[in-house]
Formats: C-alpha cells, structure tokens, sequence
C-alpha cells in the first residue's frame, strides 16, 4: 500500500493561500457584498454605546 499522507508544510501553504485569495475576493466585490447587506459599512458607531 502506498502512503498517501500529505505534508504539513502543504496543507498550511494551500490554507494560506485560500486565505488570501478569500481577502482580495472580497476586497475586489466589496461594493456588490454591502449592496447585499454582507460587509458593514464606514457607518458611524453611536457614542452612547460606547460610554459604559
């Protein structure tokens, strides 16, 4: 039987670079992804919840 186990240093390559392929998707549609209520906005935090 052959091994079929797969590198460590692989699986964090591809997971690094999912990750980073993820950001610059949504850094690229970040317009049509607050149109649909998915990424928040620059909108301004009311300073009354910030005060305790």
């Amino acid at each position: 039987m052959a091994d079929i186990s797969a590198s460590p240093f692989l699986i964090f390559s591809a997971a690094v670079l999912s990750v980073i392929l993820s950001i610059l998707m949504v850094d690229l549609h970040r317009d049509e992804l607050r149109a649909l209520g998915l990424v928040g906005g620059a909108e301004r935090i009311n300073p009354v919840f910030l005060s305790p």
